[in-house]
Order: C-alpha cells, then sequence, then structure tokens
C-alpha cells in the first residue's frame, strides 16, 4: 500500500461555514502566531540560521517523532524512496512558510499550509469527510483533480487574498511550469482564488525560472539555501540525526535509518522463526 491513502478514521472538523469567515478568523490566528518565537526565529539571512531555526522548531520536533514511527516498520525500496520524499516536502514546506511569515510586511500575513487547504475546502463546499480529500503523511493533505497552493496571502485590512504560494526545490522548468498552468487552470474553472491575486514561487537559493514566459506570470522568492545544500540537510536528517528514542533497553538513540534497518532485520526474524516453526 503506498504511502498516499484515503481519509478513513482521523477526520479534523472544518470550524467555519464560509470563505469570509474564515479568512478573517484565520488572519488574526496568524497575527498572534507571527509574533511567537516558532516564527521570529526564522527572521534570519544565512543557511546556518536558517537550519538552526529548523532544528529548533515545534514543527521540526513533530514531523521528525512522526518518520520515526514510519521508519519503524520495515518498508518496501518504492516505499522507502517515496516516504524520504514526502519528508523532504514537508520539512521544505514548513520552512519555506515559516521564513515567508517572519519576512512579511505589517500590511499582510500567510495562512499555514493546512488553513489554505480548509480555505479551498470551504470555497469547493467540501469537507474532510469527502471522497475527494486525501491524505499524506507529515499532515499533508489534497483533493483529487486540484491543485491546491501551499499558501494563501491575505491582506490584514481588507482581509482579500492577495497572493497565492507555491514552495518548491525543483529546479525543473516542466515542473513549475506545470505548477503555473494549474494554478491558472484552477482559476479559470473554479473562479478563485480572484483574479488580481498573483502567484508567487520560493525556491531555493541559485534556482531561477529560465522560460521567459513563465517568468513573466509569477514572482519568485528565495530561501538562503541552496538545492544541494538542503538535499544535504535531508541526508543528514535521515543518516546521521539521532532521535531520543532507543532501538530498545541498553541501545543508544538511533538515526531514521538505523531504526529502518532494525525494523527490517526484526522482520527478517521474524520471517525466519515462522519457516522453521512450519517446517
Amino acid at each position: 500500500m503506498g504511502w498516499t491513502e484515503k481519509v478513513l478514521n482521523t477526520k479534523p472538523e472544518l470550524k467555519y461555514k464560509s470563505v469570509p469567515e474564515a479568512l478573517e478568523a484565520f488572519a488574526l490566528e496568524q497575527e498572534t502566531y507571527r509574533n511567537s518565537d516558532e516564527v521570529e526565529r526564522f527572521g534570519v539571512e544565512t543557511r546556518k540560521g536558517l537550519r538552526e531555526a529548523t532544528r529548533e522548531s515545534a514543527w521540526f520536533k513533530r514531523i521528525y517523532g512522526e518518520a520515526v514511527n514510519r521508519f519503524s516498520v520495515p518498508l518496501s525500496g518504492v516505499d522507502l524512496r517515496q516516504l524520504k520524499g514526502e519528508l523532504s516536502g514537508a520539512i521544505f514546506e514548513n520552512m519555506a512558510y515559516h521564513f515567508l511569515l517572519a519576512d512579511l510586511d505589517n500590511q499582510t500575513t500567510l495562512l499555514s499550509p493546512q488553513q489554505t487547504f480548509e480555505i479551498y475546502l470551504i470555497q469547493l463546499g467540501l469537507d474532510y469527510t469527502s471522497e475527494k480529500v486525501i491524505q499524506h503523511p507529515f499532515d499533508g493533505w489534497g483533493i483529487i483533480g486540484i491543485s491546491v497552493p501551499d499558501g494563501l496571502e491575505v491582506g490584514l485590512i481588507d482581509l482579500q487574498i492577495k497572493r497565492v504560494h507555491e514552495y518548491t526545490t525543483s529546479n525543473k522548468n516542466h515542473h513549475l511550469s506545470r505548477k503555473v498552468t494549474s494554478f491558472w487552470a484552477n482559476r479559470q474553472h473554479h473562479q478563485f482564488p480572484p483574479s488580481e491575486a498573483g502567484l508567487t514561487m520560493t525556491l531555493p537559493d541559485g534556482i531561477m525560472i529560465e522560460n521567459r514566459r513563465l517568468a513573466k506570470d509569477l514572482k519568485t522568492k528565495h530561501l538562503p539555501i541552496t538545492g544541494s545544500q538542503f538535499r544535504e540537510f535531508i541526508h543528514h536528517t535521515i543518516n546521521h540525526y539521532r532521535s531520543f528514542q532507543p532501538l530498545e533497553e541498553g541501545v543508544a538513540s538511533a538515526t531514521l535509518m538505523e531504526i529502518q534497518e532494525f525494523a527490517r532485520a526484526r522482520a527478517g526474524q521474524t520471517a525466519e522463526v515462522a519457516t522453521t516453526l512450519v517446517k
């Protein structure tokens, strides 16, 4: 079974019935959150500062805790690669979101990925129980057939959507083109977000939009970390960063890959014992 699954048991409830009501409530929540240490620590300008802010954040610890649980189950090579990709995507999404929120002026605020998702649910007349709604690891959500952006920038005075935000580590122009095309197609089909809301793409430092036609349709922002440096950060998180959860009593804390190797070894031993019993 893949890591994307239908929502079956854990179903958050929507608190708000209309988009204006949700935008007003979320904007207020975000202004309170923006003044917290969790966001203020992301007011950095260097790669080192960004890495340290990420490691110290509550959201990183939450994501890492879920990763420990998921790596504790023996995975096939395909599922392991997919899980690593999901982990990388979740970390970059939260890194970009918190960096941008800390960097905004006092005229607008930025909704979180989940708040943005809920705005789309309300706009489309859906909720978390809808068959079209799917859940991904690390609190990721999606709607089948709909490209939901990562963030919505909202004006604090008029509570209108000013910009739509996408966060990606990809340097492939065809991938970026697909994101832009999906944005315009969704807007035309659903008449949402409003036509005056532009698109901003947040990328690792050094990645440029080479396609001039594509570049005209959006603004770009960059994090103070290159694509290769971010991949190195993820590699370290998976292969060298140590959790506080021991593999077994008397054993030191382990990396995610050590946890996975232990899970595979344990599963192999169980299978070997079962085979012996059958004989």
